[in-house]
């Protein structure tokens, strides 16, 4: 099978952004590195940004990655031109201005690019005091959800700019094409997460856990679609995330420099149309284990 090579491999890495929650703790189902050093943590950006990633995801429950994320863009004057997407969660003793400004501080920065609310809880608990209009220290202002009902419940939210929801080979166009290609028509910006399954893709099918037998099936399908068309599971994992048009922004977490150089090489090539047909054709039945919660 001869895949089209990408012209300007920065169209395509251009539409990433890289996550770093393994920069502040030990995380991934398939994680054998445990969390990141500082020095691989800048190595990691560096090569990012000088591959054309320039959008970084965070949260403050990240452990110290804000902290960490802070320091590193101080490292270099070309980095004042990455973005920050960060995530808060409600604090009742602290309104959104006063709760942006800590993510502001661990960032050393006076303005995030994106904030995201970390939950539809968090969203509701602080609805009722957004006010676009005093946009001090912040420019787009999103949510993170993961359930399509709740992107439902902020379609009519025009105060919502950004939704960030999971996104993958199983939980893909089946699950979610209908519900972002509405969002987009609202004029949301559309980022997905969760592109490699915390890694249970990369996962023997004799080291599924008895909890996740309910994917089987599916796993299996995915491999088969690796064999036929002489693909490797990550190639084709970031390859159909990015083939979709109403997906601005894939978020790709990696444990190593090494993954992310595999994940940048990933770009340098499209999926057959035929082949996202038959992904988006994959339709889980269990779908709570679609969320790394129910694991």
């Amino acid at each position: 099978m001869n895949f089209t090579k990408v012209k300007d491999i920065s169209s395509r890495t251009g539409k990433l952004a890289l996550g770093t929650v393994q920069f502040g703790v030990d995380y991934g189902i398939n994680n054998s590195h445990g969390q990141i050093s500082r020095s691989e943590a800048e190595g990691i950006v560096d090569y990012a940004f000088k591959h054309g990633v320039s959008v970084l995801d965070t949260a403050r429950s990240y452990g110290h990655a804000e902290t960490a994320i802070g320091e590193i863009l101080l490292l270099n004057p070309s980095y004042r031109n990455i973005e920050v997407v960060t995530k808060i969660s409600y604090d009742s003793s602290l309104s959104l201005s006063q709760n942006i400004a800590v993510s502001c501080k661990n960032l050393k920065r006076n303005f995030i690019d994106t904030v995201l609310f970390h939950s539809f809880e968090d969203y509701n608990l602080y609805s009722d005091t957004i006010d676009v209009e005093e946009k001090l220290n912040f420019g787009k202002l999103g949510i993170s959800v993961y359930t399509n009902a709740e992107i439902e419940g902020i379609l009519e939210d025009s105060r919502i700019e950004v939704i960030q929801v999971p996104f993958n080979l199983l939980d893909n166009e089946f699950q979610r094409g209908e519900i972002l290609r509405l969002a987009k028509s609202k004029g949301k910006e559309v980022h997905t997460r969760s592109s490699f399954l915390q890694g249970l893709f990369f996962k023997n099918a004799n080291d599924i856990s008895s909890n996740l037998i309910g994917l089987l099936n599916e796993l299996e399908s995915i491999r088969e679609l690796c064999k036929d068309y002489n693909l490797s599971v990550s190639d084709l994992a970031l390859q159909y995330c990015l083939s979709k048009d109403y997906i601005d922004k894939v978020i790709i977490g990696v444990d190593t420099l090494g993954h992310l150089q595999i994940n940048i090489k990933s770009c340098n090539t499209v999926l057959p149309q035929e082949l996202v047909i038959e992904v988006d054709k994959i339709a889980v039945k269990a779908v709570e284990l679609l969320n790394p919660s129910n694991w």
